[in-house]
């Protein structure tokens, strides 16, 4: 038992020579844009209905944003193949950065008011 120990303790300097450190490991992570998706199920028969709300109504919205500088792009894709369970439709947003809840509600007043929209409680 006495020599086991022995060569632990000796064995432990070597490990930690040879040991490298995790700082040194490269990440393969390259920071960039923040980006919102989100997944929307259309109903049977609407989807017309949704996509001339989308480029009417939701890109003004969108297009305001980008020009304030608050959003550098969106993007609506359609899943033309989809399989159960997944959406008909991807609403894209791409953020430089993430604000906190009174510039998030200051920037939805300035959308209200852009497009004359009231809040209802």
């Amino acid at each position: 038992m006495k020599i086991f120990r022995c060569a632990a303790f000796i064995a432990a300097p070597f490990c930690l020579a040879f040991s490298m450190p995790a700082v040194a490991e490269v990440d393969p992570w390259v920071g960039g844009e923040y980006v919102e998706v989100t997944g929307v199920n259309v109903d049977d028969g609407h989807l017309s209905d949704y996509t001339n709300f989308l480029a009417g109504f939701w890109k003004d919205q969108e297009e305001f944003a980008i020009a304030q500088g608050w959003r550098t792009s969106w993007e609506v894709l359609r899943n033309v193949h989809k399989r159960p369970g997944e959406p008909d439709l991807y609403l894209i947003r791409r953020y430089k950065n993430l604000v906190d809840g009174a510039e998030y509600d200051r920037r939805a007043a300035l959308v209200r008011d852009k497009v004359k929209l009231s809040v209802v409680r």
